[in-house]
């Protein structure tokens, strides 16, 4: 299931908005109400259920409408439809099947223009539209991602294997590639910042990552989460070998012993032990915050930030 998400093409933020939907963490009503024991739980749209991740992409009746005017139907999945991930699961069974990748990608986007309107429906107050719409829209930026692809697979036809095979030497003879994680969140605010260095051994470049997330609640599960966050960009990457080097002993502790302090601790750790994985090598390692500083800096910028993003730094960095 998980290989077949980060292999789909789709953009990088509908992955993590999937990603959140199957491990339960997409903040639907009904999980703010639950956690919080603030807010009504019932969905907006059709005032008579509780918006769970799988009501509001599956059984809301404005959704079931926007799927029967989908180009792809997955009767296959109905019965699942009260669990999401086993929903999912099921969907991904068609990895085999003819241009199965490609229906499975564009089913992504269709979720994703829901939850979208969703949004603006709950904040913004504006008019859902006809199912037509959504699915005008998902198809729209589905067709753009594999145009972006097939472009890129014409201008390097010729490049890809030999550029490839040269990169495999490089990490083997100059093992992994090193990144360098930290966090900051301020008090009061829900979520937290997340500063990455990675250091390219190949073209012996260093760039930053800049992500912001929504907090856990305390600062080891914040940075176990922006640890998993941090092996899902590496993932996208193809990166073969990571090393991924982090401040807080406890964290490290926790990993290595696989002996998490609570439930929420384990399931977050499960995930970080599946993405392992799918590395031909991936460990973790401690430094100190002194030499921390890039990525500190990065961790607090990216408290003001709207997306993701990336930045290069000179090479005598």
């Amino acid at each position: 299931m998980w290989n077949t998400l980060w292999r789909l093409n789709i953009k990088h933020k509908i992955k993590f908005f999937m990603w959140k939907c199957i491990q339960g963490a997409l903040l639907v009503r009904e999980a703010v109400s639950r956690r919080t024991g603030v807010g009504d739980p019932i969905c907006t749209t059709c005032g008579t259920a509780q918006e769970t991740v799988e009501h509001l992409l599956l059984t809301c009746p404005h959704v079931v409408n926007i799927w029967k005017a989908a180009p792809i139907q997955w009767d296959v999945a109905k019965d699942q439809q009260g669990d999401f991930k086993r929903w999912w699961l099921r969907i991904s069974e068609a990895r085999h099947r003819p241009e199965g990748m490609e229906h499975i990608g564009l089913t992504a986007n269709i979720l994703w223009q829901v939850w979208k309107e969703r949004n603006k429906r709950e904040f913004e107050k504006l008019d859902r539209g006809p199912p037509l719409r959504t699915i005008g829209r998902a198809h729209k930026e589905w067709l753009e991602q594999l145009q972006v692809e097939l472009t890129k697979d014409r201008e390097s036809t010729e490049e890809t294997v030999p550029s490839r095979e040269l990169q495999d030497q490089d990490y083997a003879n100059e093992g992994a590639m090193i990144m360098e994680m930290e966090t900051t969140k301020k008090k009061g605010q829900q979520t937290f910042g997340i500063g990455v260095t990675v250091k390219e051994h190949v073209s012996n470049r260093m760039v930053g990552w800049v992500l912001k997330e929504t907090s856990l609640g305390n600062k080891l599960l914040d940075e176990a989460l922006a640890l998993k966050l941090v092996l899902c960009k590496a993932v996208q990457r193809n990166w073969s070998k990571v090393k991924l080097n982090f401040c807080n002993k406890e964290l490290w502790r926790q990993i290595i012993q696989q002996s998490p302090a609570d439930s929420k601790m384990a399931t977050v750790l499960e995930d970080i032990s599946k993405l392992q994985r799918l590395f031909c090598m991936c460990s973790f390692g401690l430094c100190r915050e002194e030499n921390m500083i890039v990525s500190k800096k990065l961790s607090d910028d990216a408290l003001g930030i709207i997306v993701d993003e990336e930045r290069l730094f000179p090479q005598c960095l």
